[in-house]
């Protein structure tokens, strides 16, 4: 996909249209701690195309996983033939739900996953099919490391030594004074983050996605009138999972926009090219994405214990990218 987190649409569909009447399914998925003593770990990652990739032990077995900030944990269906692993499966229920997507209503427990010397215990998922109605077939992962195990601690991404640091105080993480610094809400059911953007002026809700490798995209009232002014440069592209989510795959057509300004917790930027979302699809209207794209040139860190992110500039980082 190119500017939309991978699993969102399908996800969130499935969560407002069946999950909420299966308590056990949300108390799992909820559920799970990490590891109670004190700690601090470094992990190496892999940063490949605006994607974090991070190698992992799922119950002692090693899988590479992609970190998708606005996903749940994601297995493909091969992982249970090579772990042992509880389940839970509502097939009898919710399988209609499921025929049009690329999940199955079958929902592993975790014994631990770990990164590093750090373990994640009791951890809730969702497996994944694998076969070509799912996205992430092409990618080389095993699934997704996502929200509902992240928010057990802090997570800290240095991009230019791809190291991510996970720690349970802030105070044992290099230093997050002096950069930009905003709350974020912490989404139902897996805790995915979202905060403000105002961009022109306009208040925008955004998801804060590593998911999603593009830059920052919106739709608002000024960029609306922009675009219908004739400032804007149309760009189609071909979406495994559209916006719109009517087409399993077909054809967006979005905005390049040059917006006057951008106002991100206590930052403000001029001047700045972000993709619109079409201005046809109402429901996105004052929503947006902080992506990969943007993220990656700060020294990032997310800490779920309170609830707030700091982007620290990275100057090393562009030289580094090549």
């Amino acid at each position: 996909m190119c500017f939309r987190g991978f699993i969102f649409g399908a996800f969130i569909f499935l969560a407002m249209n069946g999950f909420a009447q299966f308590p056990d399914f949300i108390e799992r998925l909820n559920g799970g701690t990490v590891q109670s003593e004190d700690f601090i770990d470094t992990v190496k990652f892999r940063l490949k195309d605006d994607r974090i990739y991070v190698n992992s032990l799922i119950n002692g077995e090693s899988f590479d996983l992609l970190i998708d900030t606005y996903s749940p944990c994601l297995l493909f269906d091969y992982i249970l033939d090579e772990i042992s692993v509880g389940t839970l499966d509502r097939t009898s229920s919710m399988g209609k739900a499921f025929e049009t997507t690329f999940l199955k209503p079958i929902y592993p427990k975790l014994d631990s996953i770990q990164l590093g010397a750090t373990s994640f215990i009791g951890i809730g998922a969702i497996l994944m099919k694998s076969d070509i109605t799912n996205p992430l077939l092409k990618y080389p992962i095993d699934g997704i490391l996502g929200s509902n195990l992240m928010n057990k601690c802090i997570w800290q991404f240095n991009f230019s030594d791809t190291i991510l640091t996970l720690a349970n105080k802030e105070e044992y993480l290099n230093s997050t004074s002096g950069g930009i610094s905003f709350p974020f809400k912490p989404k139902p059911v897996q805790g995915s983050p979202n905060t403000i953007l105002v961009i022109n002026g306009d208040t925008i809700q955004a998801e804060f996605d590593t998911g999603n490798n593009g830059f920052i995209n919106a739709i608002s009232p000024s960029i609306r009138k922009k675009i219908a002014d004739g400032e804007a440069v149309p760009w189609s592209v071909k979406l495994s999972i559209p916006i719109n989510r009517d087409d399993s795959d077909s054809i967006e057509t979005h905005f390049y926009v040059l917006i006057d300004s951008l106002e991100i917790g206590n930052k403000i930027y001029y001047n700045l090219p972000i993709i619109s979302y079409n201005p046809e699809l109402i429901k996105q209207e004052s929503k947006g994405s902080i992506g990969l794209g943007f993220i990656k040139n700060y020294s990032t860190t997310i800490d779920w214990l309170e609830n707030k992110i700091y982007l620290d500039e990275d100057e090393t980082f562009e030289s580094k990218a090549g």
